[in-house]
């Protein structure tokens, strides 16, 4: 069910976690979905930090794109 309060509000979700474990970022899909599917307005895809790997470099990433967007939805 949406929730009409929610609709105004937009979100991204930036998961931790590490590779090496079988549900990798579960938590974070889950978050992900159910703010969706309340009706929150998703301005980024799901992104991860992979510990396994190089966590720091996949939130630099994401925060490049963040900031792209937010620019873009500002004007």
């Amino acid at each position: 069910f949406i929730l009409p309060a929610l609709i105004k509000y937009r979100y991204s979700t930036f998961g931790l976690g590490s590779s090496e474990y079988p549900h990798f970022c579960a938590f974070a899909d889950k978050a992900d979905k159910a703010m969706n599917k309340l009706g929150c307005h998703q301005i980024l895809p799901l992104a991860t930090g992979d510990a396994a790997k190089n966590q720091e470099a996949d939130f630099r990433c994401v925060s490049m794109l963040s900031l792209y967007n937010h620019s873009r939805l500002a004007c």
